[in-house]
């Protein structure tokens, strides 16, 4: 078995282990056995950012962009813009999730979606929220608000 796999399995089996213990049941190194337990918690960390930021697109486009349609001035042409770049975004949590163990593109991946992340809730004017839609302001808000909480709250 790769001794990466070993690693996990030794992981998975006792909870929680040292390095020290890991590497004299495998017969490995420490300072081996430490470099795996790295690479596992940076996957770790990749595997999290895959799964919340996936559930974070799919409850703003289930909730919000329908929203956001429907209340701003140019609301369809504001979410295809949004949608567009959560498909940039989903392309790379792909590739990312898609990747072998000790992938060396991990990094520059993982680079490339904070640069997407970035663009995606930033504000050329400053007057966004985190999800990068418009916020809605005076007359419209209310109505707004009751829009998304309807998408939420089952029917009777």
């Amino acid at each position: 078995m790769n001794p990466l796999f070993a690693v996990r399995e030794i992981l998975q089996k006792q909870g929680m282990a040292s390095a020290s213990q890991i590497a004299a049941e495998l017969k490995l190194s420490v300072g081996l056995v430490e470099n795996m337990l790295a690479y596992w918690q940076r996957r770790g960390v990749v595997e999290l950012l895959v799964r919340e930021l996936s559930k974070h697109a799919a409850l703003e486009e289930l909730l919000v962009h329908p929203v956001g349609r429907s209340v701003l001035p140019e609301g369809d042409e504001e979410v295809r813009h949004h949608l567009s770049e959560h498909m940039e975004i989903k392309q790379t949590l792909s590739a990312l999730d898609r990747l072998r163990p000790g992938a060396e593109q991990e990094r520059s991946l993982v680079g490339e979606l904070q640069g997407e992340v970035e663009h995606h809730v930033a504000a050329p004017d400053g007057l966004t929220d985190a999800g990068g839609i418009p916020y809605i302001s005076g007359k419209d808000f209310q109505p707004a608000c009751l829009a998304i909480a309807r998408r939420i709250e089952p029917a009777p």
